[in-house]
């Protein structure tokens, strides 16, 4: 007798084949999905850069910048220096080397905070410049012209806020030893510190 051979397996039915094969197709599909969630959600999101107050970031803060590097930050500072506290963020485009395309990058990563006075708004074609008062306090009428620091006599110094005669005079002797090559040179006089000095930039000059 030839030997007995094993009967062929039963096949599945059309619809159990079916179901298998949507359930397969699932799983396929779920792992896709899981695989691209988890790349993406690997890639942290990038936070955004805090906003930098212009009249008091350092070099270190400026550089942060986009487009800004040390010697964009550096003139920046100067220009602060010399010129006085920015009164809006357009300013920055008077900045040697900051042009319209790097100002554009900059200009939403930048503020300025309230100045301590009331700046420039023209009256009769004139700009006038009034400072903040308290108070109570006497007010003094603030130049509506800058007052150049190496030329103006001892009454034009008295018009600065916060300037009286004994101050006057010691910026005058100092000037006589050597003469001011920045706004901030006034800190070697005796008498002018930080806040003084802040009230003052905005109303003189180097010349």
């Amino acid at each position: 007798m030839p030997p007995q051979t094993a009967p062929p397996p039963a096949a599945w039915p059309r619809s159990a084949r079916f179901t298998v094969g949507v359930l397969v197709a699932a799983c396929a599909v779920l792992l896709f999905g899981q695989t691209l969630l988890t790349s993406f959600g690997a890639r942290p999101t990038p936070s955004p850069a805090p906003r930098i107050e212009l009249n008091t970031a350092s070099h270190a803060d400026l550089v942060l910048l986009p487009g800004i590097g040390e010697q964009l930050g550096a003139r920046i500072i100067k220009h602060r220096d010399d010129r006085g506290p920015f009164k809006k963020i357009e300013e920055l485009r008077k900045v040697p080397g900051i042009g319209p395309s790097t100002f554009d990058r900059v200009k939403d990563l930048v503020y300025i905070d309230p100045p301590q006075f009331l700046v420039a708004r023209e009256q009769a074609g004139a700009p006038l410049v009034e400072p903040a008062v308290r108070p109570g306090a006497k007010s003094k009428k603030a130049p509506t012209e800058a007052i150049p620091l190496n030329s103006a006599s001892q009454a034009d110094l008295q018009k600065l806020p916060g300037i009286g005669p004994k101050i006057s005079q010691r910026i005058l002797d100092e000037r006589a030893r050597k003469p001011f090559t920045s706004v901030s040179d006034l800190r070697r006089v005796p008498g002018i510190g930080p806040k003084t000095l802040e009230k003052i930039k905005p109303f003189v000059v180097v010349n």
